[in-house]
């Protein structure tokens, strides 16, 4: 039905157009040869879809669209802003003529979007949405963690965790924190809480460990001395299958933080887009399976610094993160930059290819859990959140994890030979060695290397030497080199041993 036929005259349409600014709407009337006509009114649905919370979402010279909801901010597309006018127009109150209270039809106000959506929404007309003046993000301090939930969020300090009610929260959180469940304190007694047990090599101490070090992945606060977790398996085989439990211990953090897993087999460091998945809300970068023979170095900035979100058409923007490391093998982590930037946590061989965490528990973790098993799981990372607070991270004693370094970053004759003069005290700290002579032992003992390329040059011997001295709980320590008379020696160095807690 025409509108015109419920406004006829131009005083009457005056007096409409007054009664529309009482109302939430975006359209206004003209008359144009004494007919009606009514146009959408591009600053009052500016204005209407500021009101119910969009806003534009700086990062850095680009920006996202979200909406504001109390303090919770949740990123959203054009089409979403599109979808929730046509919604409210199909809603608004219509008499049985579908004519609304202003004058204008349903369908009449739906043709003007349908005619011509992209004049109404696009990415240049709601930038001018502006930016809320306000917007506070509420974030982890040095003592204090917040993890959210449907029914609050819950404060972790060094002396336990309590739940608060969102009033009580001073800055605005992202949806995607807000996990799609509810809290109250329960045990901690759960079926996850024995995995971890499992994969430390049912040893308490290192489960302790390992629980400080979920706790500090966790813990968003970054102004610190930032570090990798290195999840690798304690195995020492010549072929690495993995299913040890760390691809699952990501997962678990998932469930706590917003994590962007990445595979580690496609993942290239030079490539400019490696973390194109990664979105303004990431808080932990898991690299998962991580390729043989990666260079660790090529992570440093990343660890300390920020990581850039390049996506292809879109200007790159920064997120500050955490970091977790999933391999077979093992890293060479030499130096105190390199030393300095990782925990390394060797997981025991409970689990493998024939034996995994489902076959034990006979569920599946997260999809078979009831409430109640969840309740277990949430309080746990509480609590390993609490007990990093309280302790740092605790260093974990390591299981083979020193040998496979060795193995892995010279090979296993060198070892053994090096083994072998060790226990008969023909190697120890202190005293100068003949690197040539030392040299030649080696090849006597295995003749083969002599036709190796590589092998049989003193230098690339002296290699060895270096990388085996660091990863040896005999010689462990920094290595002195000098020439004398036209020789060269080295001496292995004594240095003081680290201490239990790592201190950030």
């Amino acid at each position: 039905m025409n509108s015109t036929l419920k406004i006829k005259r131009a005083d009457t349409v005056s007096d409409s157009k007054e009664k529309i600014e009482t109302f939430n709407v975006f359209w206004s009337a003209e008359i144009v040869k004494l007919e009606v006509k009514w146009k959408i009114d591009h600053l009052k649905i500016i204005k209407f879809i500021r009101s119910i919370g969009y806003r534009r979402f700086d990062m850095g010279k680009d920006y996202i669209f979200v909406q504001i909801v109390d303090r919770v901010i949740d990123e959203i597309t054009v089409t979403h802003i599109q979808d929730m006018i046509m919604s409210y127009v199909n809603n608004l109150i219509y008499n049985s003529d579908e004519i609304h209270e202003s004058g204008i039809t349903r369908n009449q106000l739906l043709s003007k979007f349908y005619t011509s959506p992209a004049i109404y929404f696009n990415e240049r007309k709601l930038s001018t949405l502006g930016v809320e003046t306000n917007l506070t993000m509420n974030s982890d301090t040095k003592e204090n963690s917040f993890i959210y939930y449907l029914n609050g969020f819950v404060k972790c300090s060094s002396s336990g965790y309590e739940v608060h009610d969102y009033k009580e929260l001073d800055g605005h959180i992202f949806k995607n924190q807000i996990k799609n469940r509810n809290f109250k304190k329960h045990s901690t007694e759960g079926v996850f809480k024995q995995f971890v047990y499992n994969i430390s090599g049912k040893n308490e101490q290192r489960s302790l460990a390992l629980q400080t070090i979920i706790g500090y992945l966790l813990h968003g606060y970054f102004e610190t001395k930032m570090k990798a977790v290195n999840l690798t398996d304690s195995s020492i085989s010549d072929v690495a299958e993995g299913r040890t439990g760390k691809t699952l211990l990501g997962k678990a953090i998932a469930q706590i933080k917003n994590v962007c897993e990445i595979s580690g087999k496609d993942f290239d460091p030079a490539n400019k887009h490696k973390y194109a998945t990664a979105s303004i809300d990431t808080q932990i970068i898991f690299l998962n399976d991580l390729k043989k023979k990666f260079n660790f170095e090529d992570l440093f900035n990343d660890i300390s610094e920020a990581i850039t979100v390049d996506r292809k058409n879109l200007q790159p923007f920064q997120v500050r993160t955490k970091m977790i490391i999933a391999a077979n093998d093992t890293f060479r982590i030499e130096g105190a930059s390199a030393k300095d930037r990782v925990i390394e946590f060797e997981l025991g061989e409970h689990y493998n290819a024939n034996y995994s965490p489902e076959d034990e528990f006979k569920c599946w973790f997260f999809a078979d859990w009831n409430n109640d098993e969840w309740l277990k799981f949430d309080n746990f990372m509480m609590n390993c959140i609490t007990l990093y607070l309280k302790h740092g991270v605790i260093e974990a004693s390591p299981i083979n994890l020193d040998k496979r370094k060795q193995i892995q970053h010279t090979n296993l004759d060198f070892v053994e030979f090096m083994e072998e003069k060790i226990e008969n005290g023909e190697i120890r700290r202190g005293p100068d060695y003949d690197k040539t002579e030392l040299h030649n032992k080696f090849l006597a003992n295995y003749p083969e290397y002599e036709y190796d390329r590589w092998l049989k040059r003193t230098g690339n011997f002296t290699k060895y030497l270096k990388r085996y001295a660091s990863y040896s709980i005999h010689l462990k320590g920094k290595i002195i080199e000098r020439r004398s008379n036209g020789a060269s020696y080295i001496k292995f160095a004594k240095i003081e041993d680290e201490p239990l807690k790592l201190k950030f």
